[in-house]
């Protein structure tokens, strides 16, 4: 190209302005997830307040959840359990998600998860429980279906419970064990560690939790995978003390 003088003057072409990508204290855990901007909810539990990573914001720890060996230690009383709000987060209507967590249970029974709020018994808000004859079990819109599908006590264990397409599905240390058909589903907030409905007073978790991670919008486990895409960066679960 040259100017009105016949000078020749380079052609600089300029490239599209990429402003960098922001980091947090989620991307450190998961560098390389694809789906990092469909986390509703994340907790790690590293340290007290207990943290939404993917929101910012703390979240309500009631009665007494230490941090033990890295992890939240519930201790089987009634009384103690985490409640995360938000008005979005766990609106996930009929679209594909994945609720997922590493997880330890001392006796086999209480409340992992319960999406109902304070005095609402039933509606599209599932209750994930487990209990020591059958395993999980999901209580839903009125409707309680065993699944028939057990942790092992006193072991660290992922759990992740995925929709796909309209079926409903629940993986153990990336086995899938169980399916079904679930409709619309949507809630304002989540129990963890004990009963929602009877604000935490009922089936509370005696274990440990760590790195509970909820995702809206897609299913991340449509087959048996390894749990090591599911384990934060520099932990350990197959030689973590419970």
């Amino acid at each position: 190209m040259a100017n009105k003088q016949g000078y020749s003057m380079p052609l600089i072409i300029l490239s599209p302005y990429t402003a960098p990508k922001s980091s947090s204290a989620y991307d450190t855990l998961f560098p390389s997830d694809p789906y990092s901007s469909l986390v509703s909810s994340y907790i790690s539990y590293d340290s007290l307040p207990f943290t939404d990573s993917a929101t910012g914001t703390s979240v309500r720890a009631v009665g007494s959840i230490p941090i033990v060996n890295g992890a939240a230690y519930f201790n089987g009383n009634t009384g103690n359990y985490i409640d995360v709000t938000s008005p979005t987060a766990f609106n996930f209507g009929t679209a594909d998600f994945t609720w997922e967590t590493w997880v330890t249970t001392k006796t086999l029974a209480g409340a992992l998860f319960d999406f109902r709020r304070p005095g609402v018994a039933t509606g599209p808000y599932p209750v994930i429980g487990h209990v020591p004859s059958y395993g999980f079990q999901v209580f839903n819109n009125g409707t309680n279906t065993i699944m028939n599908a057990s942790l092992t006590a006193n072991k660290w264990q992922h759990v992740a419970f995925v929709r796909y397409n309209g079926v409903f599905s629940l993986y153990i240390d990336g086995i899938n064990r169980w399916n079904a058909p679930l409709g619309a589903i949507g809630s304002t907030g989540l129990f963890i560690g004990s009963n929602g409905f009877a604000s935490g007073g009922a089936d509370p978790w005696s274990g440990y939790y760590d790195d509970t991670r909820i995702t809206k919008g897609v299913a991340r486990y449509i087959a048996n995978f390894d749990t090591a895409i599911a384990t934060p960066a520099g932990k350990d679960y197959k030689t973590r003390p419970v």
